[in-house]
């Protein structure tokens, strides 16, 4: 996404956490950041059932995807939605779509410290994550 090239957030979503004991644990690495966790920016595309982690639900272990927020640091609320729709109508699998030397990777840096910290604490759990019980993925046995 072009959101992690264009500078850092103030907050970050986690698509799938909140439907088990993971939200805990992404609550806790974005306090510790004094982040914020938004809520899924495009619910409507139904982002959780097509990404790479969904077979992992499928069978009954609990996953997330991470997104960078649209809360730039320094910028409007509504800067960071602008940017991301200019990439996508102007640029996405466009011959433009490369190497700008105006990204700033500080966002990617940021996205990856997350990603670490979320997996680190997931690692340092006393048992196993698990699907919050009204969860249809809840009953699947693994």
């Amino acid at each position: 996404s072009v959101n992690e090239v264009i500078g850092r957030t103030t907050d970050f979503a986690t698509l799938g956490a909140e439907r088990s004991t993971l939200k805990a644990v992404v609550e806790t690495v974005a306090r510790e950041r004094g982040m914020t966790v938004a809520p899924d920016p495009r619910p409507e595309q139904g982002s959780f059932y097509r990404s790479d982690h969904f077979p992992l639900a499928r069978v009954g272990v609990p996953s997330l995807s991470l997104k960078q927020g649209r809360n730039f640091i320094g910028r409007s609320a509504e800067w960071g939605a602008g940017q991301f729709k200019i990439y996508n109508t102007e640029h996405y699998h466009q011959p433009s779509d490369e190497y700008q030397d105006s990204w700033d990777f500080s966002g990617m840096i940021q996205m990856a410290e997350i990603a670490l910290a979320i997996g680190r604490s997931i690692g340092d759990l006393n048992e196993m994550p698990k699907f919050n019980p009204d969860d249809e993925f809840a009953k699947v046995k693994r």
